[in-house]
C-alpha cells in the first residue's frame, strides 16, 4: 500500500471530521514526529523478532524524551486527534506497525507525566470504523483506555509489559484478529479488561492477564468461544453467543471466580479447560443457563459451583442485569453496569 507521509505539509486533502490541523499546532507536532520515528526506525523493525519489539519501544521513547519532546507537552484530546488523523492513512506492513508503537509511547508518556502530577489520564475514542492496526501497541503505561468501533489487527497489542501498569482496559465494538494480545503480561496484571459487542474470529479470541476480566455480548464465528484470560482472578462471561466456550484461565491453574450468565436462547452446551497437563481448578463456578440443558465439561474441577436452576435462583438479581445489557451499545453503561453486578455477586455469595 502507499504511504501517505504525516508531516503536515503533505496532508492536504485530510480532513478528518471533528478535527482540524492548525500550523504550529501540537496536533502538527504529533503527526510531523510521527513521520520522522518511522523513516528513522523503519530498518531496524523490519527482520526483528518479537522478543526484541519492547526494545524498539525504548528506543522510541528514549529518542522522543531526549529529542523531539524534550520541552514538548500534549493533552489526552492531542492524543485522541492525532490517532483520528493518522488513521486516515494507508502503510506497509513494517511503516503501520512503528505508527502504532509510536502511539503507545505517546500513551505511555502522558500517562506518566500526568501521574506526576497527580493527574488521572482517561482516553475514550471511538475510532468511526477507521482501520488503525497495532494501536498504543507496546504502551507500557495507561490509567484508564477505551478503545471502540476500530478496525485492524493487534490494537493494543502486549500493553503494560515487563514493569509496566493499567487500570482500566475496554474493547468495545472491534473487527479485527488478536486485540488485546499478551497485555498484563509483566509483574502487574491490569486490573479490570473489558470485552463488549465485538465479533471473534474462531481462532484469534484474546490473551491478556486481568484481575478481572469481562465478556459482555460478544459474537463468535464458527459457534465456538475461547476464553484465555491467562492469569486473572475473576472472569465473567454475560450474554455471550457462545454454544462452546474453551476456557485458559490463570498460568497457575486456579481461578477464583467464572460466572456465566448464558445469552437467554442460546444454548451453552460444552465448557472445557484448556491447560496442558492440568485441571482448570475454579474456586466459584456459577453457570445461570437453561435447567433443561445438558452441559458436558472437560478438564475442569469446581470447589464450590451453582448450575442451571439453582444458579438462577440464587444469583437472579445478576441474571436480570446481566439480561438487561442485552442490545446495549453505550461502553460506558455497561461499565457501569458490570460494578453493580460485581457488588451484587458480593452480598449474594
Amino acid at each position: 500500500m502507499q504511504q501517505t507521509n504525516l508531516a503536515l505539509k503533505k496532508l492536504h486533502g485530510i480532513k478528518p471530521k471533528g478535527v482540524k490541523v492548525r500550523p504550529d499546532s501540537k496536533l502538527e507536532r504529533l503527526l510531523g514526529v510521527g513521520d520522522l520515528i518511522i523513516k528513522e526506525f523503519a530498518h531496524l523493525r523490519a527482520g526483528r523478532r518479537i522478543a526484541s519489539d519492547s526494545l524498539l519501544h525504548l528506543d522510541i521513547r528514549d529518542r522522543l524524551e531526549s529529542e523531539y519532546f524534550f520541552n514538548f507537552s500534549f493533552s489526552e484530546a492531542d492524543l485522541v486527534d492525532f490517532v483520528h488523523v493518522a488513521a486516515e492513512s494507508k502503510y506497509h506492513e513494517v511503516d503501520s506497525f512503528l505508527l502504532g508503537m509510536y502511539s503507545g509511547v505517546l500513551l505511555s508518556l502522558l500517562t506518566e507525566r500526568n501521574k506526576q502530577e497527580n493527574k488521572r489520564t482517561k482516553i475514550y475514542i471511538d475510532g468511526n470504523k477507521k482501520e488503525f492496526p497495532y494501536l498504543f501497541s507496546y504502551a507500557q503505561y495507561f490509567d484508564e483506555l477505551i478503545v471502540e468501533n476500530f478496525r485492524g489487527e493487534k490494537i493494543c497489542d502486549r500493553l503494560t509489559y515487563d514493569t509496566g501498569s493499567g487500570n482500566l482496559l475496554a474493547f468495545s465494538n472491534l473487527e479485527g484478529s488478536n486485540f488485546g494480545w499478551f497485555s498484563g503480561i509483566g509483574t502487574k496484571s491490569i486490573k479490570d479488561v473489558y470485552f463488549i459487542n465485538n465479533s471473534f474470529l474462531e481462532f484469534c479470541a484474546p490473551y491478556l492477564h486481568g484481575k478481572d476480566v469481562w465478556f459482555i455480548n460478544n459474537k463468535y464465528q464458527n459457534g465456538g468461544c475461547a476464553v484465555k484470560a491467562g492469569i486473572c482472578d475473576s472472569l465473567w462471561l454475560l450474554n455471550n453467543f457462545d454454544p462452546y466456550v474453551r476456557i485458559h484461565a490463570g498460568d497457575t491453574s486456579h481461578l477464583d471466580t467464572f460466572f456465566v450468565v448464558s445469552q437467554p436462547f442460546c444454548n451453552l452446551n460444552f465448557i472445557e479447560g484448556k491447560l496442558a497437563n492440568d485441571l482448570q481448578i475454579i474456586k466459584n463456578f456459577i453457570l445461570c443457563s437453561d435447567p433443561d440443558t445438558y452441559i458436558q465439561f472437560k478438564s475442569m474441577k469446581f470447589n464450590n459451583s451453582w448450575i442451571g436452576k439453582a444458579a438462577i435462583e440464587k444469583y437472579k438479581p445478576i441474571v436480570e442485569l446481566s439480561h438487561s445489557l442485552i442490545g446495549e451499545k453505550d461502553t460506558l453503561t455497561i461499565i457501569e453496569k458490570s460494578k453493580q453486578i460485581k457488588e451484587l455477586y458480593g452480598t449474594l455469595t
